[in-house]
């Protein structure tokens, strides 16, 4: 969300230091009394007492889409950890303090919503829709603001449709991540449209001014029993790790966010050497596994992190492989819970790859190739990848043996 601005402010810096540097080299003057009444000014301004905070926009004891989307904000703005369950406990109030606090407010750990405005400004992260198990709708809410727009990102399959009803002064446009534009701002306060392909969508909101508004997004059930991904496809998998750890962080690190996004790991190798066949140099490896149980008639899938020790003093996170976990046990494939940057999963169609640009690479039982910088493996079970193609498996990672440290 808003990753344009990050790079305006970088650019207004730059100007700001070009023009310090042109200061620094000029004559220095003795202090005019002006100069020195607009110190004492400054001064003052940096020092005001706080302010107290407006009547509160969400409360302590609420619940529901605003308390979700102040708990996304405060954990995007470096206020958390939080736990996103949508229910306003001592830890929110407590971050919202925080946040008060450096707004210079008084902080009651109640927001009014100029600091629920404040801190989506604040937030520069794609926000992910999920629906509970069950569900086929889900409440957003959120903050935009002229130049500030705030983005929601969906996983939804072909063949559906998606419903967004708009509730507050605000406009929507839809896109998918292949950026095929299926909805352009026009004040309509219900929107559907028809899913195309399977991938993520970005439902992005503008408004002409500060703004919350509150959306109800809509997918009943299309020819796929899922609607939409576990809540773990906000993990996405990226040709340098993951979207919140990339290779070369040490193991301790990477399984604390592993575990905190999947749980405890269904298996753990352990160190153990193995041979130069399979890291190109004699190495120490560990591989962690997590199994997703399979949904809707899919096969099951299952995601192994190897952790390569380059040193012997120095392990980190070298590897992933997702997989479905028996492709020829005669279980359908079904798109699974992690994706890549495209919305492609295990599972998904062949059609479904080449559509986002996939081209092929290797040979025709177990034919490879990359998107997203990713290897993705195609399975067919009648060795016809146009009728019956899938992903099979997908992987990244890189080996650093000893004598390249």
């Amino acid at each position: 969300m808003r990753r344009g601005i990050i790079l305006l402010v970088l650019a207004m810096v730059g100007l700001v230091a070009c023009g310090d540097d042109a200061l620094t080299e000029t004559t220095p003057v003795e202090a005019s009394s002006s100069t020195t009444d607009q110190a004492a000014t400054t001064e003052a301004a940096t020092t005001a007492a706080p302010r107290p905070p407006g009547p509160a926009f969400i409360m302590k004891g609420e619940s529901g889409p605003y308390v979700r989307a102040l708990q996304s904000y405060l954990d995007c703005a470096g206020y958390g950890p939080l736990a996103i369950d949508g229910v306003f406990g001592d830890g929110t109030a407590g971050a919202v303090s925080e946040a008060q606090a450096d707004e210079n407010k008084i902080p009651n750990g109640e927001p009014d919503e100029e600091t629920f405005a404040w801190l989506s400004r604040a937030c520069f992260d794609d926000r992910v829709v999920g629906f509970s198990a069950g569900a086929s709708s889900a409440d957003v809410a959120g903050n935009a603001a002229p130049g500030d727009d705030d983005v929601l990102r969906i996983r939804v399959l072909a063949g559906q449709e998606m419903t967004v009803t708009v509730q507050g002064a605000v406009e929507i446009a839809i896109q998918g991540a292949d950026g095929n534009v299926l909805h352009r701002p026009d004040g309509s306060a219900q929107v559907t449209v028809a899913i195309p392909s399977a991938q993520n969508y970005f439902i992005r909101v503008s408004a002409a001014s500060p703004t919350s508004y509150l959306l109800t997004i809509t997918v009943p059930p299309g020819p796929s029993p899922e609607t939409t991904v576990p809540e773990a496809a906000e993990f996405l998998l990226a040709v340098d790790g993951f979207i919140e750890i990339d290779f070369g962080v040490e193991t301790d690190e990477a399984l604390e966010v592993l575990t905190s996004r999947f749980g405890s790991p269904d298996a753990d190798t352990g160190w153990e050497t193995v041979g130069e066949s399979v890291f190109e140099c004699g190495s120490v490896s560990r591989v962690v596994s997590w199994g997703f149980p399979a949904a809707g008639g899919y096969a099951a899938t299952t995601l192994d992190v190897t952790f390569h020790d380059r040193n012997y003093s120095n392990p980190a996170f070298a590897r992933w492989d997702y997989r479905l976990t028996d492709p020829e046990d005669g279980a359908d494939a079904g798109p699974g819970a992690l994706m890549t940057p495209h919305g492609l999963s295990v599972g998904d169609t062949y059609t479904d790859a080449v559509a986002q640009g996939f081209v092929l690479g290797g040979f025709e039982e177990l034919s490879h190739g990359q998107i997203d910088g990713i290897n993705l493996h195609v399975f067919s079970r009648v060795d016809d990848l146009d009728q019956d193609g899938y992903i099979g498996s997908m992987s990244a990672g890189t080996w650093v043996c000893e004598n390249d440290v």
